[in-house]
């Protein structure tokens, strides 16, 4: 019904506006006063209150159709839909529509984040992990081969901010492993074409995607148009450890996608309590 009325809403907006340009239309049809220069100034009024209306419409039908989805996909994990005030994140502003999911004996938390006019997905949480493992996981691309050739890496390197405290210090870190930090390669020539790893300890984060099913995991989310990342890293603000798998491109909303990120990450932290056992 929203879409219905959004849409006639349109269909008046350039009808103002075709009136408005070519006032003969409504000759004999209509008042005589919307052929004067004041009637064609109400015609254009017209077109933006009907123009701004319809987006209104619209944007309030998404976010319910964004909400419904999220509240669905939270429903199937034993989890549930919260709502609060958008608030400032790390990178960017994250939206207040959050979903609390179990994930194994985890709670993560599905989120929205805003960085200008860009959307990105967020789902993750704390998890029980060595505090000197850090894995990042990018989509394998030619910008990600530009950067870490020599001359890129070099410049990028001066560009990098000087160390203040102790977090910065980790910051600084993890910024120069994963963009010059050397690959971890899986021997999965596949997932390897795909998907660049860079690891504070090869040797950990080999074992760690030494699983047929877990990189397949990550191959099943590849669609044209998407593009995501996932990383397991200490949080910048309160130091603990986090896995959280990020896509860019808007808001998921796709119930049977929403349920491939959450068992990625169900098998992510089986892998991780694997990688623990390895190191004992």
């Amino acid at each position: 019904m929203t879409q219905l009325v959004s849409a006639v809403l349109l269909l008046a907006g350039f009808g103002c506006l075709a009136v408005s340009l070519w006032p003969p239309l409504l000759h004999g049809y209509g008042p005589a006063f919307l052929s004067t220069p004041a009637g064609r100034w109400t015609l254009f009024s017209g077109l933006f209150v009907s123009f701004i209306v319809s987006s209104q419409l619209q944007g309030h039908s998404r976010k319910r159709a964004w909400r419904d989805a999220w509240n669905d996909f939270a429903t199937r994990h034993g989890g549930s839909l919260k709502a609060g005030s958008p608030s400032l994140a790390p990178v960017g502003i994250r939206q207040g529509t959050t979903a609390e999911v179990a994930v194994g004996d985890r709670t993560m938390q599905l989120s929205v984040t805003r960085e200008g006019e860009n959307e990105s997905t967020r789902f993750g949480g704390p998890v029980d992990a060595p505090t000197d493992l850090t894995i990042f996981l990018v989509p394998q691309s030619a910008a990600m081969r530009l950067i870490a050739s020599p001359t890129v890496a070099k410049f990028l390197r001066r560009q990098m901010p000087t160390e203040r405290t102790g977090l910065d210090s980790t910051a600084r870190r993890e910024a120069e492993m994963l963009l010059f930090g050397d690959p971890t390669p899986t021997g999965d020539p596949v997932f390897d074409r795909h998907f660049l790893v860079r690891a504070s300890d090869p040797v950990r984060a080999h074992t760690f995607f030494d699983d047929g099913a877990f990189r397949y995991a990550f191959l099943e989310l590849r669609e044209r148009g998407k593009a995501f990342t996932w990383a397991l890293a200490r949080d910048p603000k309160s130091g603990e450890m986090r896995m959280e798998y990020g896509e860019w491109g808007g808001v998921v909303t796709d119930g049977e996608r929403l349920d491939r990120i959450h068992a990625l990450m169900v098998r992510a932290l089986e892998r991780l309590e694997r990688v623990k056992e390895h190191a004992a």
